[in-house]
C-alpha cells in the first residue's frame, strides 16, 4: 500500500496562483491540490457593494461553457448592475435630497410628504407574474414555487428532482466523494472529470463494506474459523494470518 507521492506544478514561478497542499481522497490517496485565488465577484460601480444573487467567482469561471445563464445574471425589478442602497433615491421619485427638503415639483413644490412619495414608488413598481410550464403534465419535473430574488422581484422558479448519486452494486451504499446529481449533469461539458471520478486504493466502484473481506486474504468466514488451507488445516489463528497479510 506504500505510493509515491508526484509533486506536479502548473509552472515554475512562486505565484498566488501556484500554491499547494496535500490531501486525502475519500479513497485514501494522497494528493497535491492547487488552491485558488480568493475570487471578489462583481460590484456596483456607484457604492463598490457587491451585486446580490451572483456567486463570487474568478473571472474565467464565467464563461457560458462553464456557468449556466442562471447563475450568471440576475433578473432585477430595478437598478440594473447597481446595488440596493445606489437605487433607493432613484425609487422615491426626485431623489434622496428632494426627500429631504420637500418633492421639487413646479405644481405641488412643498406639498407633497415622504408618505405620498412612497405610494407613487409602489405604483411605479407594479409587476406582472407570468407563469411558464415546461410542459403540460403534472410530473415531478414540472413543480414550480414562487421565489422572490435579490432584487425585489417575484419570479416562479422550477424545482429539480431529488438526485440519489451512485451506488455500491453490492451492498447498495452510496460511493463516498462522487457529488449527487442528476444523471444529465454528470455530462462533460457539465461537470469536471475530478469530480466525476475518485481514485480508489482499492475496489474500484465497490464500497468499503464489500471490499472488506477481500482485504483480510481468505474472506470473512475464514478469518473466524480459521485459514482453511489442506495443509495447516486448523493451525492458523487470526494473528498468524494478520503476519502473513503484512509480509
Amino acid at each position: 500500500m506504500v505510493q509515491r507521492l508526484t509533486y506536479r506544478k502548473r509552472h515554475s514561478y512562486a505565484t498566488k496562483s501556484n500554491q499547494h497542499r496535500v490531501v486525502k481522497t475519500p479513497g485514501g490517496k494522497l494528493i497535491y491540490q492547487t488552491t485558488k485565488k480568493r475570487a471578489s465577484g462583481p460590484k456596483c460601480p456607484v457604492t463598490g457593494k457587491r451585486i446580490q444573487g451572483i456567486p463570487h467567482l474568478r473571472p474565467a469561471e464565467y464563461k457560458r461553457s462553464r456557468l449556466s445563464r442562471n447563475r450568471r445574471t440576475v433578473n432585477r425589478a430595478y437598478g440594473g448592475v447597481l446595488s440596493g442602497s445606489a437605487n433607493y433615491p432613484s425609487l422615491l421619485g426626485g431623489g434622496a435630497k428632494d426627500c429631504e427638503e420637500g418633492f421639487e415639483d413646479p405644481e405641488v413644490k412643498g406639498k407633497a410628504s415622504l408618505k405620498e412619495l412612497n405610494e407613487r414608488a409602489d405604483l411605479k413598481m407594479v409587476q406582472r407574474l407570468t407563469y411558464r410550464k415546461r410542459h403540460s403534465y403534472a410530473t415531478k419535473s414540472n413543480q414550480h414555487r414562487v421565489v422572490k430574488t435579490p432584487g425585489g422581484k417575484l419570479i416562479y422558479q422550477t424545482t429539480k428532482k431529488r438526485a440519489s448519486g451512485p451506488k455500491c452494486p453490492v451492498t447498495g451504499k452510496r460511493i463516498q466523494g462522487i457529488p449527487h446529481l442528476r444523471p444529465a449533469e454528470y455530462k462533460r461539458s457539465r461537470l469536471s472529470r475530478n469530480r466525476r471520478t475518485v481514485n480508489r486504493a482499492y475496489g474500484g466502484v465497490l464500497s468499503g463494506s464489500a471490499n472488506y473481506p477481500s482485504l483480510l486474504g481468505g474472506g470473512a468466514k475464514d478469518c473466524e474459523e480459521g485459514f482453511e488451507d489442506p495443509e495447516v488445516k486448523g493451525k492458523t489463528s487470526l494473528k498468524e494470518l494478520n503476519e502473513r497479510m503484512v509480509s
